[in-house]
Formats: C-alpha cells, sequence, structure tokens
C-alpha cells in the first residue's frame, strides 16, 4: 500500500500535517485556502499518493473558480466527484477533455445524510472554548521584531518616529484616537480606536507628510479574540491561538493557546475570526481589514 497524507486545510486542525487559512470557510477567502493547500503539498511531496478532500463549497462562481484553482495548483492525476445528481458538472466540465486526468464519478450511499449546521457549530464551539478558555492555556507575549506576522500590514515595515507619530495623532485627533503607526515603501499603516472617514482632509494631508501612496486604517479593537496560527520557521503550524493584548508601545502582541513550545513559534498567521470564551465566533474580519 502506498503512503498517503490527507490534505486538510481547516483553521481548527492543529495537527503536525495542517494549515491555518483564518477562516471556517472559503467563501471569501480562497487565496488564503490556496496557499494552504500548496503549503501543505510541498510537506507531502514525499508521499507517493496524495488525497485532497474539498468541503461542500461548490455552488456559484467562486467555487467553480476556487475548484478550478486548486486543481490547476495540484495538478491531479485523478478526480473522484461525489454528487447526488449533477452538482459539480458545471466545475468539472473544462477538465473533461483532459487528456492527463482520469474523472471518477460516484454516488454517495442513501444512508449517508449530511451533519447538521448546528451539530457542526457546536462542535467546533467546544474545541474552540477547550483551546482558549483552558486552564493549561497560557498568554504568551511576543514581540514585533522576533516573529514574523502573516496576513496583516502589522509588523511589515518602520514603527513612525515618536514625533511623526503625534503628529499624526495630532492630525486626526477630531475623528479618533492614534495608538500606532509603521510606513514601508509608499504604504502607511495606523491603529486607531475608530473607523476613519473616507473623505477625511487631515488623512490625505499625513499620507503627504508622510510620502504613502495608500493607507491601511485598521481600528485596534477588532484585533482582540482573533484566532491566529503559531508556526516554526520552517512553516509547520504548532496550534492555533487567541489575541488576548497588544501593547504598540513595547510592539508585543500577547496570544494565548495550548502550544507546548512557545519558543518555537517563529511565525503568527492573521486569522479572520474574533472568538468568545464560550468558543462562539462572534465577529468576522473583511480581508484587507488589517
Amino acid at each position: 500500500m502506498p503512503e498517503t497524507a490527507e490534505i486538510h486545510a481547516d483553521a481548527a486542525l492543529q495537527s503536525a500535517a495542517s494549515a491555518f487559512v483564518g477562516a471556517l470557510t472559503p467563501t471569501q477567502h480562497v487565496t488564503e485556502l490556496i496557499g494552504g493547500i500548496g503549503r501543505l503539498m510541498r510537506v507531502a511531496r514525499s508521499r507517493q499518493l496524495i488525497v485532497i478532500e474539498m468541503d461542500g463549497f461548490i455552488r456559484g462562481p467562486r467555487a467553480r473558480r476556487l475548484h478550478q484553482a486548486v486543481i490547476d495548483t495540484t495538478a491531479p492525476s485523478h478526480i473522484f466527484a461525489m454528487q447526488h445528481s449533477n452538482e459539480l458538472s458545471t466545475i468539472l466540465a473544462g477538465w473533461r477533455r483532459n487528456s492527463t486526468l482520469a474523472i471518477h464519478e460516484l454516488r454517495p450511499s442513501p444512508d449517508i445524510v449530511p451533519v447538521p449546521l448546528s451539530f457542526r457549530a457546536q462542535r467546533r464551539a467546544i474545541r474552540f472554548s477547550s483551546a482558549f478558555s483552558s486552564p493549561e492555556g497560557e498568554v504568551h507575549s511576543y514581540s514585533f521584531d522576533s516573529v514574523a506576522f502573516e496576513g496583516t500590514w502589522l509588523g511589515s515595515g518602520e514603527p513612525s518616529p515618536p514625533h511623526m507619530l503625534r503628529y499624526l495623532a495630532g492630525a486626526l485627533a477630531e475623528e479618533t484616537q492614534v495608538y500606532y503607526a509603521e510606513t514601508y515603501g509608499n504604504h502607511l499603516g495606523i491603529m486607531v480606536s475608530r473607523t476613519v472617514p473616507d473623505d477625511c482632509a487631515a488623512l490625505t494631508i499625513a499620507m503627504d507628510q508622510f510620502h504613502a501612496g495608500e493607507a491601511t486604517i485598521t481600528r485596534a479593537p477588532i484585533l482582540k479574540h482573533l484566532v491566529v496560527g503559531l508556526e516554526t520557521s520552517a512553516g509547520k503550524l504548532l496550534g492555533i491561538g487567541r489575541i488576548e493584548a497588544i501593547d504598540f508601545k513595547r510592539r508585543t502582541l500577547g496570544v494565548r493557546s495550548l502550544v507546548r513550545t512557545p519558543a518555537a513559534v517563529s511565525a503568527i498567521r492573521f486569522g479572520s475570526m474574533r472568538v468568545d470564551d464560550n468558543g462562539e465566533v462572534f465577529a468576522l474580519i473583511s480581508p484587507g481589514e488589517i
């Protein structure tokens, strides 16, 4: 029997062969899912057989683009399409004449019934609650300078000098409170207390002072209880964590997790879910918001 590597890209899985994509569904995270599959393919490249199990996201143009991108990226030899009638026909249509790809269409047993969404949500909440409310979990502090941040502009550039931060805080004082700012290239990233209007004249003037051509303004409160992936320098997922605190003056991030070797964390991958102590997802962050 050849060795098999079953590939998953699920935010809740914490095994040695899993990738954190930051969400529970690929609906708004196609790019992150493709990246997660790519990372796992590299891990599994020594295997004789790799099985990629896709989820039930199959309807609409976004789902079609996702599956086409996965096939383009992984170049499979076989596709096993399990469908009740012809719900996968649109996804498979472009590949039926591909001479390097064999498509096998299967029908599930009538005894197989979908797991209720409520049950799946309850099971997920239990796992999240166990990870973030367990007495064994600890809050570990990570310096912006000692770990790499993925999926966010935070930590990507140079922190603004104190005098420029004071200028920015004064310029935007009528709109919001400014906690932190940094620049890289022509990008200006700002952490604030509340949303700044798109047509804010003071922001336009401030961008000129920073020689910035673009800006990302992030409300710092939305990072509280954000789920993150904790990875080694080699990209191995050690587990998931939840942001508990941010100290912009000291440039540190406090993350609660059950990771047994917190010192091995070299990268923190930001997700899009905010989870409360009961394990419930109570808010989602839009792509590009952080």
